[in-house]
Formats: C-alpha cells, structure tokens, sequence
C-alpha cells in the first residue's frame, strides 16, 4: 500500500509534505510533526530519527505528497528518498536545520516554487512576527511573514493555485482585510482577499483545488452566508459559494479530500452524506451534483484520501 500511495509525481520540492502524510497513514494515533522551536526539512533520515516526532498529540490537518518514495532502511524503519532512486543505503538525503524554527504548532504545509508556506497556531518563526502563518524561502534559507499575519487563533488548511495561496483557519482578519476563516494570499502582490463572507463553523480541515473549483471540508455551518453541512464548494471564477446537496451529517467533520475527474472523494468522522448511509466514506459527482455511497463504508473515521489510477487509498489514525 505504501509504495503505491506515495509514488505519484507532482512536484519536486515537497519533501515537508511527505513526512507528515506518513504521520496519518503509517502511525500510531496522532503520530505527527511537531515543528516547536526547530523546524527542520527532512531528507531521507529514517523517520524512527527525527526528533521532531517527538510530539504526537498535537498535529491535525491533510496533506499532500510529492516527488518521492516510501521505502523502509534495513531495520524496516520508514524513510523515504527522491522518486526513482530506489534504496539509496548510504546515499539518504541529509538534515537540513531550518533556522530558529517556529514558536508553535504546525498544522499545514503548502509549496510553490522555492518557497514553503506554514500554517498553525504561532507568533514567530525565525524570530520574525509572523503571527500563525509563515513563509519560508529555501533559496536564502530566511523566514518572512505575510503582510500583518492573521487575527485569530490558528491556521488549519493550506492549498496553492496558480499565484493564489489559499487559507483556511480560525480567524476574522487577514493581512488587515476582513476574513471570516478563509482567505486568499496573492503570492506575487503581497496581498490578501477575502472570499465572500467567509465560511461560519467550528474547524476547516481541509482545502481541495481543481481547476476553478474550491472545495472546503470540516466542521462548517455556512459559506457565503448559504447553510451548508460540512462541506462547501466556491466557484473561483464567479467568486460564489453552494452547498454540495444535503452534504455531511452534523455534527461530525469532513477531514479529506481527494478529485478524480468529476469523482469528489469525501473522508471523515461521518455516517451519511447526502441522506444516504456511508459512514466515514462517501463520493460526490460534480457533473451531476449527486451523492454516493462506497459500498458500506469503514468502520474508522478517514483523516487522509489519495488515488492512484484507478485506486483509492484510505489513512486514517491507529489506536492499537
């Protein structure tokens, strides 16, 4: 499974990324990266390593993967090494420290280009006020804020479009522009939009971009000031929030995502969607605007979704 998960190519740079999707799918409950105080890139060390796993309590969010491999040292220990490299022995790539760190949680990750973006819940990262989200440029190796940062409590949910850098969190005002917990940053002018009226709930967990579609999953009540439940999707053209039907039962969360042509994947904490029973699992056509079940569903909520081919792959937290 894991070989088949992981080996899809996307981009070159999402090496940050890929340990943290390990963290939902390949561990026990929780088992995360925790960037407090010395935030790291890591290269290819066996994961068993690295000390910043050293806090599985505190790492919620989806991911994506990119670019490289899960393979196993010769313990077994998960590792991972550049796309078609194989097992590279001795040839794993090394810890790269990345200056001073951050002064809290770390909850989403997005990349474009040469520069990773950082969501969470922190005032700080290399020492700059950055206040809950954060760029870091890996060419000179600094961290810089975007505009004024955020006011509110936390960063959940990253994705990047074209020169757009979506966020979804907990939050009312964005670089000084009015945002109710979802917000776009344009990456080449330094300013920040707001999208509509903002989305109205307790969490967003997950934000999934295709093409001209956004679609937005957690524990949300309202988007544009239109009732949804759980799940919301934002034309990005017109600049207009729907609902996706009845959507997700309250008052459990969509935690994943995942498209494949008009086939939107929904994963999480759930028993129905769109009225229909399928627990943890369910599927919605955007070319018709329909709800389906996937079988009978799972028996565990589902925190991560990826497909290969025709293959969809389920994570989720262990507890044993």
């Amino acid at each position: 499974m894991g070989h088949s998960l992981l080996t899809e190519q996307l981009k070159n740079r999402s090496v940050f990324l890929l340990f943290l999707f390990f963290s939902i799918t390949f561990f026990p409950a929780g088992t995360a990266a925790q960037f407090a105080g010395g935030e790291e890139r890591y290269n290819g060390e066996a994961m068993n390593e690295i000390r910043n796993f050293e806090d599985p309590e505190k790492y919620s969010g989806s991911l994506d993967v990119s670019g490289f491999d899960f393979l196993r040292d010769k313990e077994g220990a998960p590792m991972f090494a550049p796309s078609g490299s194989g097992n590279p022995e001795n040839e794993f790539w090394t810890l790269e420290s990345i200056s001073e760190g951050l002064t809290g949680n770390v909850s989403a990750l997005a990349v474009s280009g040469d520069d990773v973006y950082v969501g969470g819940e922190f005032l700080e990262a290399g020492r700059v006020s950055t206040r809950l989200i954060a760029r870091y440029d890996t060419n000179s190796g600094t961290w810089h804020g975007l505009g004024s940062g955020l006011t509110g409590s936390s960063v959940s949910a990253l994705a990047v479009s074209g020169d757009y850098l979506y966020v979804g969190g907990s939050f009312s005002e964005i670089g000084g522009v009015p945002a109710k917990n979802i917000a776009r940053y344009n990456m080449n002018t330094d300013n920040w939009e707001a999208l509509g009226s903002g989305i109205t709930g307790f969490s967003i967990r997950t934000i999934l971009i295709s093409g001209n579609d956004l679609y937005v999953g957690g524990n949300i009540s309202e988007a544009g000031g239109i009732p949804v439940k759980n799940i919301a999707h934002y034309d990005i053209n017109e600049g207009t929030w729907s609902a996706l039907g009845s959507g997700i039962d309250n008052p459990y969360s969509v935690q994943a995502l995942a498209i494949s042509g008009d086939s939107l994947y929904v994963g999480g904490n759930f028993l129905t969607a769109g009225g229909l029973s399928s627990p943890g699992i369910a599927l919605y056509h955007t070319s018709d605007k329909t709800w389906h079940a996937l079988g009978d569903g799972t028996n565990h909520s589902v925190s991560a979704l990826e497909i290969s081919g025709t293959d969809l792959y389920l994570g989720r937290r262990y507890t044993d």
